[in-house]
């Protein structure tokens, strides 16, 4: 069976890392951005988050490719036919906007508050177009390699970008509820409202995406696979089951005002294993396909 697996369990977590590291910029920059004071704490921890996901995921492409001196070749020559070498050129700009935006939030939290501008707000709305793009990358990666019905369903971009996003909600506020949960109330309470309709999104996505599968050609393959072979438990008790339906339960008690800290971090927690587990599901499912 390991004959068939030409990208272990380091590629999914780059995967992962990828949508985290982009879903918690955008989360960082829309604080920033439209926030206000009250959002400060909580933009401030999703910008720390931010370039500490996609940098351990290079490293870990890195030590997959088994070329790390050679490696910093793709970003100096990307080969416009590769998505792979395109992604990486493309982090190797991301990254450093990560840094430098994080930095700059850093070193302005004791100044009083006023609206990002100047080289601020500029980093901001270009950070969050490269988050869209290493997020929908993520998925381009599988597709521009889809010898199977799995990887080149087209709406399997829309299900990363939505997942990388929610992932970033997630950890922030993982973060936020054990460091500022005083200062990051609002914040909390507000991404939770946004949380709860992307996992609505991400469940009417894998509806469609399950539709997909079973009227494509070769459809039956996924079918056998994913939804009823051998990665189904994983993919509908640990995806679906966790990781969709439970925070998008719990964020709908806390919008009826019953929500408590533990109900939070409990949604938190849901939304990244089940962030994986797509991943993970989609990466492996697809090369024993």
């Amino acid at each position: 069976m390991e004959d068939f697996i030409a990208w272990p369990i380091w590629i999914a977590i780059y995967l992962f890392f990828g949508g985290l590291s982009a879903g918690a910029f955008a989360v960082a920059a829309f604080s920033d951005l439209y926030g206000g004071e009250k959002y400060r704490h909580f933009a401030r921890i999703a910008a720390y988050i931010a370039p500490v996901p996609i940098i351990l995921g290079l490293i870990l492409l890195i030590y997959d490719l088994g070329m790390p001196y050679t490696f910093w070749k793709l970003m100096v020559y990307p080969n416009p036919s590769s998505v792979m070498s395109i992604g990486v050129f493309l982090l190797g700009i991301y990254t450093p906007v990560c840094i430098v935006y994080a930095y700059l939030l850093w070193a302005r939290q004791n100044e009083p508050y006023k609206k990002p501008e100047g080289l601020q707000n500029f980093l901001a709305w270009g950070g969050i177009a490269l988050a869209n793009m290493v997020a929908v990358y993520t998925a381009l990666l599988l597709q521009q390699a889809a010898v199977n019905v799995i990887w080149a369903t087209s709406i399997l971009p829309v299900l990363f970008v939505v997942s990388g996003f929610s992932t970033g909600i997630a950890i922030t506020t993982l973060v936020a509820c054990y460091t500022a949960p005083e200062d990051s109330h609002e914040a909390i309470n507000t991404w939770s409202k946004c949380d709860f309709f992307l996992n609505g999104t991400k469940l009417i996505v894998v509806a469609l995406m399950i539709m997909a599968w079973a009227w494509a050609p070769g459809g039956e393959v996924a079918m056998r696979n994913v939804v009823l072979g051998g990665y189904a438990v994983t993919f509908w008790v640990g995806f679906v089951l966790l990781g969709l339906v439970a925070p998008f339960r719990i964020a709908w008690i806390e919008m009826q005002g019953r929500g408590t800290m533990q109900l939070t971090v409990i949604a938190a927690v849901c939304s990244l294993l089940g962030g994986y587990l797509l991943r993970h599901v989609i990466l492996f499912a697809g090369q024993m396909a």
